[in-house]
C-alpha cells in the first residue's frame, strides 16, 4: 500500500562542474527513485497487513543517500529528500 500524499522532491539541474555522488563513497552516480517504507503493520504470524511507503531519491550504485559535488568550488552539498 503506497502513501499517495508524499510528493517526490524534483532534482535540481546541475551545472557542467557539478555531479551526483553516492554518500557511501562509490563515486559519481545517477539518482533513482526507491520506495522507503516508513510504516509496517504485521499480524502475530508476521503476515503483512499494511505497508506505507514514500518515494525517495537514492544512488543507482548501492541505494545510498546522494550529494552534489561541485568541482569548481570543491564543495559537497547533501541532497535532502
Amino acid at each position: 500500500m503506497e502513501n499517495r500524499d508524499y510528493q517526490l522532491k524534483p532534482l535540481p539541474t546541475l551545472t557542467a562542474t557539478q555531479s551526483w555522488c553516492c554518500e557511501n563513497g562509490c563515486g559519481e552516480t545517477t539518482p533513482r527513485v526507491e520506495q522507503f517504507e516508513y510504516s509496517r503493520l504485521e499480524d502475530k504470524r508476521g503476515r503483512l497487513i499494511e505497508s506505507k511507503t514514500a518515494p525517495v531519491w537514492r544512488s543507482t550504485c548501492c541505494g545510498a543517500d546522494l550529494f552534489v559535488y561541485d568541482e569548481a568550488s570543491s564543495t559537497s552539498t547533501p541532497w535532502e529528500n
